[in-house]
């Protein structure tokens, strides 16, 4: 499933390449396109998909490649992908996914009971609130408010203790680091 939205995504890339190699064309709007066209095919139903250290890698590595060549970044020039972030003003998609995920966790708790989405299998509905539960456990704090139901269905008790997220971080001035020859 990961793979084909991906390869979805990278074509979707490839077709777009005279824009991202135009140099009339700003940053930013190379990075309006990215982010409008190629991103939503990227993570198309990511709301679904069980999560795993493998699929986030395959979203980092193809969300760092994209935004290395809009940015004409190559590997030599010893960039850090939080620098990349920070210059392009994007988040890494591991974190977008994740919020997609909790917000399609609400609209199904919202839910009344006799709604079809309620009633489930118990083997597919045990995978996804456990990678439900594990996506959110890594959320800084103010993710984790919501209604009693939300709570109790993430295992929260009223008490929870926050966390500082990792996106409160200030972004540091890009540098270019050549290597020596």
């Amino acid at each position: 499933m990961i793979l084909c939205r991906i390869g979805k995504a990278s074509a979707v890339f490839q077709r777009l390449k005279p824009i991202w190699e135009a140099t009339t064309i700003s940053i930013k709007t190379k990075l309006r396109l990215f982010n409008s066209i190629v991103i939503p095919t990227a993570i198309y139903a990511a709301e679904t998909w069980k999560t795993s250290a493998r699929i986030v890698q395959r979203l980092k590595v193809f969300q760092q490649q994209c935004l290395q060549q809009i940015m004409r970044v190559s590997h030599r020039d010893r960039i850090t992908n939080d620098e990349v972030h920070c210059r392009t003003d994007t988040r890494p998609l591991r974190d977008v996914v994740t919020e997609r995920r909790l917000r399609f966790a609400g609209h199904v708790l919202r839910l009344p009971p006799n709604r079809h989405a309620k009633k489930y299998h118990p083997v597919e509905a045990n995978s996804w609130q456990e990678t439900t539960r594990a996506t959110a456990s890594h959320l800084p704090s103010h993710f984790h408010r919501g209604p009693p139901s939300y709570r109790h269905f993430m295992g929260q008790s009223r008490n929870h203790r926050g966390r500082s997220s990792p996106l409160d971080k200030s972004c540091r001035p890009m540098r270019l680091r050549r290597r020596r020859n």
